[in-house]
């Protein structure tokens, strides 16, 4: 999780209710990684690829955010 939190500049507490809602539509799969239990793994489901298939021709139309304080060196 914490690499999602990093790549979306985002407080883990948003990232993990984000992650809960992919979870409980079957868009992703959460496992505890088996090399280190305080490490959770995500996989994306067919349905989750299916889903960003059909919403990313408007994520390239919105283009990159906006830099954040965080994420400016």
């Amino acid at each position: 999780m914490s690499d999602v939190v990093d790549a979306l500049v985002i407080p883990s507490t948003s990232a993990t209710r984000i992650v809960d809602v992919l979870v409980e539509i079957g868009a992703v799969f959460r496992t505890v990684s088996p090399r280190d239990r305080r490490r959770t793994t995500l996989r994306s489901s067919a349905h989750g690829q299916a889903l960003l298939r059909a919403v990313e021709p408007e994520i390239v139309r919105a283009g990159p955010p906006e830099p954040t304080e965080k994420s400016v060196p």
